[in-house]
């Protein structure tokens, strides 16, 4: 030690030995100040010889493990040479030679049990010890002649005798153990004792006083530099209890005032049903003066608080099995008898044994709610009176106008072949009389066809709104249903003197639609660009954009105004006014029902106004997978 602190021997000094040497030589200087770690350190080393008995254990444990690994041994070579002296014999069945084999290895000590079976399994010899235990070793050997397997060797060695040696060495390493435990025990108490029982007890006073509430408490005497970190943190927790008990103060006045002021109902009950707390919001909600009358009236919410006894018990089932319920809505009793509907939460607060809650009175949104259930009910019924009425009526009206409108058609038709050419000389007031008369058959005629479509298209919303539309559904061309709608509507494009084109994708696939409804939507669309278009160009598109195909009707008229948005899709709405007076303002329905018909195929429909005039009317249908 001398020579390494005159830093001579610098290997030892730059080595492990050399730091322990260090913390040594650190430790003698620093004696000033107590130390456990130092103390038990030298203390430690003076009983450190004692523990060498402990070698005792490890050498009985080698001499165990040794007897064992020859037993072993000696069970596997007398099973190996039974096993080829009975080669010859078994080969040539000779039980006797077998037998003696037999009892020449069963009278070895180690052998407890032999077994001597054929190759067919047949028990040829037989052997077995009194003493045979489960603990014994059991050796198994095939027996072979020339390379064949003739029978089986089952042999058991005895570990009678290794355990009584394992017994006697374990009862005397056992005895020296006990002996050195013993010391150690006594002399490393006797070194505790000393060292930690006075600073252990200063430790235990200032938790003592800890406890007692007193959290500014400091030991009478300064404790070894190995509490100081204990210390340190006993001094920490008591700042931190300190502030959690302040800011549990703060709380539980905050709770106090909600609790108190809270607009809802909060109370606390016991299983039983025993009312603990309520609030003044409780209290005034079921008719009571204060919570202390409440808690005073009611003995057992079950009956006194429920109007349902058994509506308690299944929020009982209800909280044992989730732990709490919220949005439960029952019926409470107030103290004037009345009854009202309360949307009530709770929690099981299971390690105190009681359930805290709180409700709401619902009695007004209850009502309100079912007076909104009625309106609709009242209002579905009506709507399907309407529907209903809508049907016979157009149904009662399009018989008759069929009839008016047939016997105009023939009526102008005998007019202009039979009478008119007779009158074609007459001139004064009977010309005027016969232009007139023209006039006014084109007049109903055009009417009556007019009220024809309105009355059409009244029935087909009614159905759609009915649910009782059905779609024939089928693979389509969709050019081949454009080409036909601008067909059908070829009449007023020849009229107002207008042009149409068709421009479409190649190789468009088909789908699946009703090809009617499809080319309904289409004449609806082409005759409302004819209808506000002065002149210029009707442009339909289709085109394939992911597996939808966009169909558009483009026009060049003078385009819909941005505020008027999705309400041209709405029923009994024209573009471009609110009326339908005039013959060519339409029925007002066309756009609603191609709506629902665009819809009903998985499809959507749009307009866009277009630059720098016109509009485009799209729809979308989609494509089979």
């Amino acid at each position: 030690l001398e020579r390494t602190r005159r830093n001579e021997f610098s290997p030892v000094r730059d080595g492990y030995i050399g730091q322990l040497t260090s913390k040594a030589l650190s430790m003698f200087r620093n004696h000033g100040s107590p130390s456990i770690a130092g103390n038990l350190t030298v203390s430690i080393v003076a009983t450190a010889l004692v523990v060498i008995i402990l070698g005792t254990a490890a050498f009985t444990e080698y001499q165990v493990n040794k007897e064992k690994a020859d037993l072993l041994k000696n069970a596997d070579e007398i099973a190996d040479l039974a096993a080829q002296s009975l080669g010859m014999p078994l080969w040539f069945l000779h039980s006797d030679m077998i037998s003696e084999i037999g009892r020449a290895y069963a009278v070895n000590p180690l052998v407890v049990s032999l077994h001597i079976r054929g190759a067919d399994g047949e028990e040829l010899f037989a052997y077995a010890a009194p003493d045979i235990s489960e603990n014994d070793i059991l050796k198994r050997r095939t027996i072979t002649h020339k390379g064949r397997a003739i029978g089986r060797l089952e042999l058991a060695a005895t570990t009678r005798y290794l355990k009584e040696k394992t017994y006697r060495l374990l009862l005397l390493g056992g005895l020296e153990c006990l002996l050195v435990s013993l010391a150690l025990l006594v002399l490393t108490g006797v070194w505790l004792r000393i060292f930690l029982s006075r600073p252990v007890k200063r430790l235990e006073s200032m938790v003592r006083s800890y406890s007692g509430g007193e959290l500014t408490a400091t030991p009478e005497f300064a404790l070894p530099r190995e509490f100081n970190g204990l210390e340190a943190t006993l001094r920490d927790m008591a700042d931190r209890i300190n502030k959690q008990v302040d800011a549990l103060a703060l709380a539980e006045s905050r709770y106090r005032s909600l609790f108190q002021n809270a607009l809802e109902g909060m109370f606390r009950t016991t299983l039983e049903g025993r009312l603990i707390t309520a609030n003044p919001s409780m209290a005034s909600m079921l008719g009571y003066d204060s919570p202390q009358d409440l808690l005073d009236a009611v003995q057992d919410i079950r009956t006194d608080l429920y109007a349902d006894p058994n509506a308690r018990a299944g929020l009982l089932e209800e909280l044992n099995r989730q732990g709490q319920i919220v949005n439960h809505e029952t019926v409470f009793l107030r103290k004037d008898g009345g009854r009202i509907w309360v949307n009530l939460g709770a929690v099981y607060i299971r390690a105190e044994g009681f359930i805290q809650g709180n409700f709401q009175d619902v009695t007004r949104q209850r009502e309100a709610r079912k007076a909104l259930i009625a309106a609709k009910n009242e209002a579905e019924t009506a709507n399907e009176l309407k529907t209903n009425f809508l049907s016979m009526v157009s149904h009662e009206l399009r018989t008759p106008l069929t009839s008016v409108v047939g016997f105009s058609k023939l009526i102008a038709k005998r007019l202009q072949q039979h009478v008119f050419p007779l009158l074609d000389q007459a001139g004064g007031k009977t010309a005027d009389t016969i232009l007139q008369t023209k006039e006014q058959l084109s007049i109903i005629n055009k009417e009556g066809e007019r009220l024809t479509r309105l009355i059409n298209n009244v029935l087909d919303l009614a159905k759609l709104e009915a649910g009782r539309l059905e779609l024939d559904k089928s693979s389509c061309d969709i050019l081949e249903i454009i080409k036909h709608a601008l067909d059908s509507t070829r009449a007023l494009f020849v009229e107002k003197k207008l042009e149409s084109r068709i421009l479409a994708a190649p190789a468009l696939p088909r789908v699946d639609c009703d090809r009617d409804r499809i080319q309904q939507v289409l004449i609806n669309l082409i005759s409302n660009s004819v209808r506000f278009m002065p002149r210029g160009v009707v442009t339909c598109r289709a085109e394939l954009s992911g597996r939808r195909i966009v169909v558009s009707v483009e026009d060049q008229g003078p385009g819909i105004a941005a505020d008027h948005g999705n309400d041209v899709f709405r029923k009994f709405r024209r573009i471009g006014g609110d009326t339908v007076q005039s013959p060519q303002s339409g029925t007002g329905l066309g756009l609603a029902i191609s709506r629902e018909l665009v819809e009903r195929h998985g499809g959507k429909i749009w307009f866009e106004n277009l630059s720098p005039g016109g509009c485009a009317f799209r729809f979308t249908l989609p494509t089979p997978p």
